[in-house]
């Protein structure tokens, strides 16, 4: 199986990115039982749903909030429901080749801006890495879309091989970087970063799917200085 160990310049934009990899519409996330989780029982209130359709990572709309975000901080593990994610560095580079493996800017004077991260999963079922990057956010005007899309889409590169993270498997964690284009008019030095969490629900009255991780709400967030890459 897969196991791969793989505001700010208010002049651009105040908008917060938000659930969905900067996308500005709510991901209906797949199906993953949570350990121990038993079936027939109702697990999220419909009334949370409301506050989630308007929760977007990278561009969209927060959802509101039932308490403050818990302050984010380097090296500290913030739960989300179906795994656990630690932030490390947050990094600038010209180019990213790995082996096989190549990222470049998305336009011309444009660099990537990488994530460090560690993340476990606590579910008992694969994890995949569109959940992963669902889960981080921040302003919209630092990143752009990969050439080619629409919206911005974080890669996720392992950091043992290179290689893109395919899935992490049940209790297992993966150190990785969640790289993203940034364009050349991001200028700033430091970056808002939200970690937003997820609420299990036995059936998505949207959609009328079992076992589903719906996005919920921001539950970390804190500055990061962005570094630029040794």
């Amino acid at each position: 199986p897969d196991e791969y160990s793989s505001r700010h310049d208010s002049a651009l934009s105040s908008a917060p990115m938000a659930g969905g990899a900067f996308s500005s519409t709510r991901r209906r996330v797949s199906r993953t039982v949570p350990a121990g989780a038993r079936r027939g029982r109702v697990l999220l209130p419909s009334l949370i749903l409301v506050a989630t359709l308007a929760s977007a990572p990278f561009g969209g709309l927060r959802a509101t909030e039932a308490q403050p975000p818990a302050a984010l901080k380097a090296g500290e593990v913030i739960a989300t429901g179906p795994f656990d994610v630690t932030l490390g560095k947050v990094v600038t580079l010209d180019e990213l080749s790995v082996n096989d493996l190549a990222l470049s800017p998305a336009s011309p004077g444009g660099r990537l801006m990488a994530i460090e991260l560690t993340v476990t999963n606590t579910t008992d079922e694969p994890l995949s890495p569109l959940r992963i990057t669902d889960a981080i956010g921040g302003p919209r005007a630092a990143v752009e879309p990969w050439p080619g899309q629409d919206e911005p889409h974080g890669e996720l590169v392992a950091v043992a091989d290179g290689t893109r993270v395919r899935t992490v498997n049940p209790g297992l964690s993966v150190q990785a970087v969640l790289v993203y284009p940034q364009p050349a008019s991001w200028t700033a030095d430091r970056i808002d970063l939200d970690v937003y969490d997820f609420r299990f629900q036995e059936e998505d009255p949207l959609s009328l799917d079992p076992d589903t991780w719906l996005l919920h709400s921001v539950v970390a967030s804190g500055e990061f200085p962005i570094k630029e890459s040794a």
